[in-house]
């Protein structure tokens, strides 16, 4: 089982623990024991899961609702309650759905710090699924991200120019301003290229000679006319050696 899979399998793993004796993740929760960078990841997971299901836990509906809805039904008819309850949840459903993706980018927010200098790219990393739009290759992903508007780089490393492509992804700065993400997988291990631009690289403070590591991830600056990649992976970094 490589680390891709292992991941895909341990998102779906319960905070609390509940799911530790079920076979299905067994073999993931083995590789996670045995491989640092993957048991770091889980725990980042867990922690994002506590947090969501204590503040979805904290939710009530309004009572005041139900007399709002029911003053809104015609008096001359009297359907019953099993007519009723569709027409009825609709309005709830949608509010606690529109509620729901409210919270859920209220809770991944704070960890995006748009200050000079400070922003964190493992925490783009982190937060780089789930992509805006499927591709496997550099060519069709760079398409896209023009299509958008992002930043795109002018060209890539031709190992990247190779490898398997994932798609991309695109984060807001709060500022009218954009960062573009491509995926690629290379080997077992995934691969992120952040595109800053001129609006943007002032984000970051990463160094183009050497590697850096930050929780679990290994991270580099690429400058490229004008505009500055970043890499990321929690893989070998002599893997990508040819990149530079």
């Amino acid at each position: 089982m490589d680390n891709l899979t292992a991941k895909e399998i341990l998102s779906a793993y319960r905070p609390d623990g509940a799911d530790a004796r079920d076979p299905v993740f067994r073999g993931a929760l083995d590789q996670c024991r045995s491989d640092p960078a993957l048991k770091t990841w889980q725990q980042d997971q867990q922690a994002f899961d506590a947090r969501m299901s204590a503040t979805l836990n904290s939710l009530r509906a309004p009572e005041s609702e139900k007399e709002a809805l029911l003053a809104t039904l015609s008096l001359s008819t009297q359907p019953s309650f099993w007519n009723r309850a569709p027409r009825l949840l609709l309005p709830l459903a949608a509010a606690l759905m529109l509620g729901f993706g409210l919270l859920v980018h209220r809770v991944r927010t704070p960890d995006l710090i748009w200050e000079p200098g400070s922003l964190s790219v493992s925490s783009l990393s982190r937060d780089s699924r789930p992509l805006d739009y499927e591709a496997g290759d550099a060519v069709s992903m760079k398409a896209w991200l023009a299509a958008q508007g992002a930043p795109v780089p002018a060209s890539l490393p031709l190992l990247l120019q190779e490898a398997v492509g994932k798609g991309c992804k695109l984060f807001d700065d709060g500022h009218g301003n954009t960062i573009s993400m491509l995926c690629f997988s290379i080997g077992n291990e995934m691969v992120h290229v952040f595109v800053f631009d001129e609006n943007t690289r002032h984000y970051v403070n990463l160094s183009a000679e050497r590697w850096q590591t930050e929780r679990g991830w290994n991270l580099r600056a690429l400058p490229q006319n004008g505009l500055m990649l970043a890499i990321a992976t929690r893989g070998n970094p002599d893997a990508l050696h040819a990149i530079w």
